[in-house]
Parts: structure tokens; sequence; C-alpha cells
């Protein structure tokens, strides 16, 4: 069986280097699902709006905490 993986080395690449990129921006950043559910945040986030040290996952209630009910609700509509 023959598998080219040079694509996916590529795309593993591109995905890591994102992701050290995205974890140093010093600017919040709180990325949501289709769902507008809370999928991902970056360092600077998580130790602005997380009760520990030990995140492991964005919580709605972390994000209505970190923006506020009613610009929740704001954002919402507009997205």
């Amino acid at each position: 069986i023959y598998t080219n993986i040079t694509e996916q080395r590529a795309n593993e690449e591109q995905a890591k280097i994102l992701g050290e990129a995205f974890s140093q921006i010093n600017d919040w950043l709180l990325i949501l699902d289709d769902h507008l559910m809370p999928f991902s945040a970056n360092n600077s986030f998580i130790r602005t709006f997380s009760d520990s040290e030990e995140f492991t996952n964005i919580s709605p209630k972390l994000f209505i905490k970190s923006i506020g009910k009613e610009n929740c609700k704001e954002f919402a509509k507009i997205l």
C-alpha cells in the first residue's frame, strides 16, 4: 500500500506553527464554534478569565463571565 504523506506532514507543520503563534498573542483570543459556543482560547484569555491554573476546557460560563451577559447576547445577535 502506498500513501503520500507529504501533504499531511505539511498540514501538521502548518497547524503546529499556527498553534504556537496563537498561544503567543498577548490580546485575548476566543474562538467560537458554529453554535457560538467557546471552542478554543489563547493563553492570555485563559490567564485572565480562568479560575484555575489547570485550564483544560472552555465553558460557556467562562465565556459569559469574560464579556458579560448583555454583551454576550448582543454578540450573539450580531453573529
